[in-house]
């Protein structure tokens, strides 16, 4: 009988308020940085090919070397042009000896004209055998030119510092001059400095002109390497940014098809350890330095496309506090541009247990990582 009793009015106890982790936001100076992929490119390439046909007589260099500029890389066999050249000097010297008989004739048929001993007629002919002699010896001191530079285009040297990549002919073969890719014998490219190449997006590129405009900064005129703005640039496998350029070069317009603005800095490569062709990631700053409020990620929730953090007052009720979001800082955080002062605490652990208006149970972020 006991135990089948109606009583109704038995209090049960109530349940403690949910425990959440809370912080208070930090207000710190910031520098905002856009991020984008980028690849590395060489400040020179060159690809190598003859100018001069001929049989390729040594191949100077290893495959993969660094060379210096002015180092021989392939060698045409050089006598035919040799042979040229001493035909060349040879017309010269023909030539020379044919003007000196010339100007002699002019010079006795013009005291046998001044005496009427010949015509007026043969004078004129010695007086033109010497000009067209003249102009002849001319064109000889040209082919003689064009024999010297056809010698030294069986030289080919390397034209910058760089590093060559293999002969694509080797010894023995005949090269020929032309832009086919059969011509071509080997391509070089510089390693220090080293070209960095990214895409900046429209509405980074917008933020950046409306922040310079607020900062009554005039526009540069003169090249964009004299702001000397830093770029730092990481590589696939890395989590930091421990290279670090200069912007050297932004485009005159914006792509249409992209809506992006190609840029392209410089850096410093002297141990070589960046190469041609990497796959890279680009942190280039946005503005200058400013104070502002930021929190970790992990504190913002969304609500359809609002973004909030929750609020716990001084009663530890809680409050959804609507906020505008700036950009994400590398340490994780976020900056809070609008909605909150920095002195709010803020619940950064246990959004899902959080409900507006409801009391929770605070625990300090410090006492939390202790835990």
């Amino acid at each position: 009988v006991s135990g089948c009793s109606t009583a109704t009015n038995v209090e049960r106890p109530k349940a403690a308020p949910p425990e959440v982790v809370v912080s208070v936001p930090v207000r710190r100076e910031i520098k905002d940085y856009a991020e984008y992929t980028g690849r590395t490119a060489a400040v020179d390439s060159v690809e190598l090919r003859a100018r001069v046909s001929g049989y390729l007589t040594k191949v100077n260099f290893e495959a993969g070397q660094e060379v210096t500029q002015g180092t021989l890389l392939f060698q045409i066999d050089e006598r035919p042009f040799q042979a040229a050249l001493a035909a060349a000097e040879a017309e010269v010297a023909r030539w020379d000896a044919l003007i000196k008989k010339n100007r002699d004739d002019v010079t006795r048929r013009k005291e046998l004209r001044e005496k009427n001993f010949i015509p007026q007629e043969e004078f004129d002919q010695a007086v033109a055998e010497l000009a067209v002699s003249e102009a002849s010896r001319a064109g000889a001191l040209a082919a003689v030119d064009k024999a010297k530079l056809d010698l030294e285009y069986t030289r080919i040297t390397a034209p910058v510092t760089g590093r060559v990549s293999r002969a694509q002919i080797t010894e023995g073969n005949l090269v020929v001059p032309g832009g086919s890719p059969e011509s071509l014998l080997t391509s070089l490219v510089s390693m220090d400095p080293i070209y960095v190449y990214f895409d900046i997006d429209e509405q980074t590129l917008l933020e950046y002109l409306r922040k310079t405009k607020a900062a009554n900064k005039p526009e540069e005129r003169g090249a964009i390497k004299n702001l000397n703005i830093p770029v730092l640039v990481s590589l696939a496998d890395e989590a930091d940014f421990p290279h670090a350029g200069v912007l050297e070069f932004v485009d005159n317009q914006v792509n249409l098809s992209t809506g992006t603005l190609q840029a392209r800095a410089v850096l410093k490569n002297e141990d070589r350890y960046l190469k041609i062709g990497l796959y890279v990631r680009v942190r280039l700053p946005v503005g200058d330095a400013y104070e502002a409020v930021v929190v970790p990620e992990t504190a913002i929730g969304t609500d359809q496309g609002r973004k909030y953090v929750y609020v716990v007052d001084e009663k530890n009720v809680v409050e959804s506090r609507t906020v505008t979001l700036g950009r994400r800082q590398p340490d994780g955080t976020r900056v809070i541009s609008n909605g909150l002062q920095g002195g709010e605490k803020i619940v950064v652990e246990g959004l899902l247990r959080c409900r507006p208006g409801k009391p929770v149970t605070p625990i300090s972020e410090t006492s939390a990582s202790a835990s």
